[in-house]
């Protein structure tokens, strides 16, 4: 993508522009709702915590962490590499997440 766009920049081509997030502002009473944890089927357990301005999903599967910042008060995006994390409610109450194709249950 970053090849794509530069090609893109150095020869003026027209529509080929990055996406922009925009950043919403979350209070931590806000984003605490949405902390928890979350399995996986096939994969494992997922906890989300409160961290600076965002949240961290936290594998228990993977050696990394993700740094999720908000976009609105429930689609989220990792500020690595924009890719959306949207979290699923059932009237106010969080019950999951989908993150690309990997869907997560609110467990507690």
């Amino acid at each position: 993508q970053e090849i794509l766009l530069s090609i893109a920049e150095e020869y003026g081509l027209p529509g080929v522009e990055p996406t922009k997030r925009s950043l919403s502002e979350q209070s931590a009473e806000q984003r605490n709702k949405l902390v928890g944890n979350y399995t996986i089927p096939d994969r494992g357990n997922v906890r989300i915590e409160l961290k600076d301005k965002g949240l961290e999903a936290i594998p228990d599967f993977a050696e990394t962490s993700l740094y999720l910042l908000p976009e609105s008060d429930s689609i989220y995006f990792n500020a690595e590499n924009g890719s959306y994390f949207k979290f699923k409610f059932e009237g106010d109450e969080p019950t999951g997440f989908t993150y690309g194709n990997i869907e997560g249950k609110k467990v507690d």
